[in-house]
């Protein structure tokens, strides 16, 4: 992860999963984080993001009523 205060890079982690996710949409208040599920039965996964740390845990994921959605926006 990224530390703003030090400018440190630290090595990337694997914090949540979404398969094949094109868009994202992050909340005004930077505590939910939304990712297109870019695949045939194409859906919204709906991620919790502590925004201290940035990590996600997976809250959700919705249809979105057609295959492979490309766009997201809040």
């Amino acid at each position: 992860g990224f530390d703003p205060a030090t400018g440190v890079i630290g090595p990337a982690a694997a914090t949540a999963e979404a398969h094949n996710p094109s868009y994202l949409a992050l909340s005004a208040n930077k505590t939910r984080l939304y990712a297109v599920d870019e695949r045939e039965n194409g859906g919204v996964v709906g991620f919790r993001r502590d925004p201290n740390t940035g990590a996600l845990d997976r809250m959700n994921r919705q249809p979105t009523g057609g295959a492979h959605p490309c766009y997201l926006s809040l």
